[in-house]
């Protein structure tokens, strides 16, 4: 299995369990044939017919044999002979009104396919565009060439599609035996739900985390004229930038996301025809990158505005950097993680046991607080001896979690007494020795239940 592939059917499973495997598979299915879109609807046989004849009249031929017309044909270029001039005029006319006509018929076929394809269209996503065909294709009933033909799409990347879906199934199936290839391929719940197309949004960027464009916007256009060729606005195409390479990359106009035109998206690849255009485009969300797309963005130091915090949660201590992605060093919006600083955890971790946010019996002492806990979060709150002595502790028992706090009482019921004993008002403090045991159980008890 193709590594971008694998971590697409990785990262769909890990985040919608067995439910989301046959998406998955059809995603990746997709992702691996040319596109099921015809770009135009085939030639009818009578259109054929139609050209040939007024190719043969142009000629002077009657398509229906008749020598009269070849003859009078023949008079007629005999008199354009007397006049050179006129009858390269003519040819050229001709030419012209030729050339018109067959871009009408191949604007107007192009058109048909759009309609015919309309049904299947996602405006988030062309993958899912194709897995919509792929599915509908997989329910058909009679003669699928024909259907195809109906609906303009292409019958032999739909037929490779359904074959990989099932290659991949029997290959999911040989490594891990709680899938069923039947079910997983028989039973698929189409169109996705709401949760669903966002885990498919997201597997899709997980695999192609390389693959990610951001829009140019006009005003950007405007303000770097001069620069380059490729800063002209001469056109109303829909611009974007890779993060991989310089230049614009395109839109086609052909795309489910045409109208949307969203920030961000991620393709599967760059097609160049008459301009570098991405194919297999879908949405992405900033917020997806970083985590997503952890290897191509840059993270910055803890921020102390908004200020890091204790997640109940999560049960951790977590804090916001600045995301920068790409080469080109796209500011994200302020990414949530882990607070990694040596100290900073912990005094973050202590506030928040002092205020009750880490368990619910400590909520009591909070009126019998000598001093605000955020206190100990600033600069010199190092300097105070209750500040040093509580993260000394907490440090040399590596303790900045609930889970860990909880085990280090369960070892050490005394653990913190004398530390937490600093913090509260002098009149308290025998009252705090008195009930500390009951406060420690009632913890121990409600984060059992």
């Amino acid at each position: 299995v193709n590594p971008r592939h694998a971590r697409l059917l990785l990262h769909a499973v890990s985040e919608g369990g067995h439910k989301s495997v046959g998406q998955a598979v059809r995603t990746a299915a997709v992702m691996s044939v040319d596109t099921p879109f015809l770009s135009e609807v085939p030639e009818c046989e009578q259109t054929r017919n139609g050209r040939r004849s007024r190719q043969d009249e142009e000629q002077g031929q009657d398509p229906h044999g008749d020598e009269t017309a070849k003859e009078d044909g023949d008079l007629r270029r005999g008199k354009d002979i007397l006049d050179p001039k006129a009858a390269m005029r003519a040819e050229e006319d001709a030419e012209k009104a030729a050339e018109e006509a067959r871009k009408e018929e191949k604007k107007r076929r192009m058109q048909v396919a759009r309609q015919k394809q309309a049904q299947f269209l996602d405006r988030e996503s062309d993958v899912i565009s194709a897995v919509n065909a792929l599915y509908a294709f997989e329910q058909v009933q009679g003669s699928r060439n024909k259907w195809c033909r109906n609906h303009a799409l292409r019958m032999k990347s739909l037929v490779e599609a359904q074959m990989l879906t099932q290659q991949l199934m029997r290959v999911l199936e040989s490594t891990q035996p709680d899938y069923s290839s039947t079910d997983a391929v028989r039973d698929v719940r189409w169109p996705p739900s709401k949760r669903q197309r966002q885990i498919l949004h997201r597997a899709f960027l997980a695999g192609w985390a390389d693959k990610v464009a951001r829009r140019v916007r006009v005003k950007d256009i405007v303000s770097r004229q001069g620069e380059g060729d490729d800063w002209h606005h001469n056109s109303k195409a829909i611009r974007y930038r890779s993060a991989e390479a310089d230049g614009f990359v395109y839109m086609h106009p052909r795309s489910g996301l045409a109208k949307l035109a969203p920030e961000y998206v991620s393709y599967g690849e760059i097609l160049q025809t008459t301009r570098p255009y991405m194919r297999n485009v879908s949405i992405c969300e900033p917020e997806w990158l970083p985590s997503l797309s952890e290897y191509h963005t840059t993270l910055s130091k803890p921020l102390e505005d908004p200020a890091p915090w204790y997640d109940s949660r999560l049960d951790e201590t977590r804090c916001f950097k600045q995301p920068s992605f790409g080469a080109h060093l796209w500011q994200l919006p302020l990414h949530a993680t882990q607070y990694d600083d040596k100290n900073g955890k912990y005094l973050v971790f202590a506030a928040a046991l002092l205020n009750g946010k880490v368990v619910r019996s400590f909520a009591q002492l909070r009126g019998s607080l000598a001093a605000a806990p955020a206190s100990m979060i600033r600069n010199e709150g190092l300097a105070l001896p209750r500040v040093h002595s509580l993260l000394r502790e907490l440090k040399r028992a590596r303790v900045c979690s609930r889970k860990a706090l909880l085990s280090a009482w369960k070892e050490e019921p005394s653990y913190l007494r004398d530390e937490v004993a600093l913090w509260i008002k002098n009149c308290d403090r025998p009252q705090l020795l008195a009930v500390w045991q009951e406060l420690v159980d009632l913890a121990l008890r409600s984060c059992s239940d």
